[in-house]
């Protein structure tokens, strides 16, 4: 890497030069008409981390040596230049290459890749890790294989040699369902609000507290929002008849968030909460947001208090986890709500913020009172056209035959 003077740095074949609003521009060296590519950004140390990228991704492999190793840290890079919170696909990639470092990639060319798998997975089920953090990981693993094929750079839009010219093995999902089917009906919804009366915070009474987890709550009940969405939500983004639960802040890829209306039942809650307000996020605490971490030691106390008529819990680890009762099930019982109404799919879809009502469709189907009904009625027709095969019926045959 050379630096040839404040708004010019070289790597190999390649040169960046800051131009329009000091912003980074590469070109390959000696090619002054050839098309330049934006590096978007105005950082110097973040243009040459860049260029050398662009070095690696041109270069010339060879294809037998490349290692999974490789493979993974070249797709890391590539979800950095994308933005967003990768320090889950670190942490993730760190316990891949404690198996998959030195293991050639092209073994996931055929059946070699399963018994790969299958050793990893026998491995990782004995350190006691779930079958959906197994999935996680590897999912992982075959979109870095699945990059690595590419014959165009995904982030420059410019051709570069394959390191892996094969055809990628089918990966398999080693998760159980994760579709949440947990539902809360409303004895237990108005029980989990009154919960709220009793947290404490260092062994004494804390209103705020109180408030703040109600609010969560109702708010997750009545507009289907996630934790992350309400968690985040500032009161610019609320006004008089809707909440937007969209933030432009957020980089990277994120799940479509909605813009949905407030119920009047839920209308006093928030004008409380922003009457009290200590800062601009809705969910706080001691004159701070709440953090995940934090609001989920509460919400565990919330959690394990809540008792069917029969004082039973209604957690239970023993469950599978999708019928666990979590947070996530306060949106899922918004939703069923809706669709247990008759509401059109589609509006069902819109409120919930899916990116398309196949998701709605295969989530909250079911849901429907009128869901398969008139494929039964059809499929029974033949039934019209026979007596009613009851008791009585069964009778009258056997006294005729006698």
């Amino acid at each position: 890497m050379r630096q040839r003077n404040d708004d010019t740095v070289q790597y190999g074949e390649w040169i960046a030069t800051r131009k329009v609003k000091g912003v980074y521009y590469a070109r390959r060296i000696g090619k002054v008409k050839s098309k330049s590519y934006s590096l978007s950004t105005t950082n110097t140390a973040v243009a040459k981390k860049e260029l050398i990228r662009i070095v690696t991704a041109e270069a010339t492999f060879n294809v037998s040596s490349v290692t999974c190793g490789v493979v993974l840290d070249d797709w890391y890079a590539s979800q950095v230049l994308k933005g967003g919170d990768t320090a889950r696909h670190k942490s993730v990639i760190k316990q891949l290459k404690v198996y998959f470092n030195d293991i050639p990639a092209t073994d996931f060319y055929g059946a070699e890749g399963y018994n790969h798998l299958e050793r990893y997975k026998t491995l990782r089920l004995n350190d006691g890790i779930s079958l959906t953090t197994l999935n996680k990981e590897v999912r992982t693993l075959s979109a870095s294989l699945n990059y690595a094929k590419l014959g165009v750079d995904p982030i420059l839009k410019t051709p570069k040699a394959q390191k892996l010219n094969g055809e990628i093995i089918t990966f398999v999902s080693y998760c159980e369902d994760n579709i949440r089917t947990f539902v809360l009906e409303d004895d237990l919804c108005l029980q989990l609000i009154e919960r709220c009366s009793d947290l404490t915070y260092h062994t004494k009474p804390n209103l705020q507290l109180q408030n703040t987890m109600r609010l969560a709550i109702l708010i997750a009940l009545t507009t289907s929002a996630r934790k992350s969405s309400i968690l985040d939500l500032t009161w610019d983004r609320v006004n008089d008849f809707s909440i937007d639960f969209r933030n432009v802040e957020l980089k990277g890829k994120r799940k479509k968030r909605p813009h949905n209306a407030i119920s009047a039942d839920l209308r006093p809650y928030l004008d409380k909460a922003r009457a009290d307000a200590k800062t601009n996020y809705v969910i706080e605490f001691e004159g701070k947001n709440m953090k995940c971490g934090q609001f989920d030691s509460f919400w565990r106390i919330l959690r394990d208090a809540l008792i069917y008529d029969d004082g039973s819990p209604v957690y239970d680890a023993t469950k599978p986890l999708s019928e666990r009762f979590c947070f996530h099930s306060l949106r899922h019982t918004c939703l069923t709500k809706l669709r247990r109404s008759s509401m059109h799919i589609s509006k069902v879809s819109d409120f919930a913020g899916h990116s398309s009502t196949q998701i709605t469709e295969r989530v909250y189907l079911h849901a429907d009172p009128a869901h398969q009904k008139e494929e039964a009625n059809i499929a029974s027709t033949f039934l019209r056209k026979k007596p009613r095969y009851d008791h009585n019926y069964r009778n009258d045959r056997n006294s005729n035959a006698v």
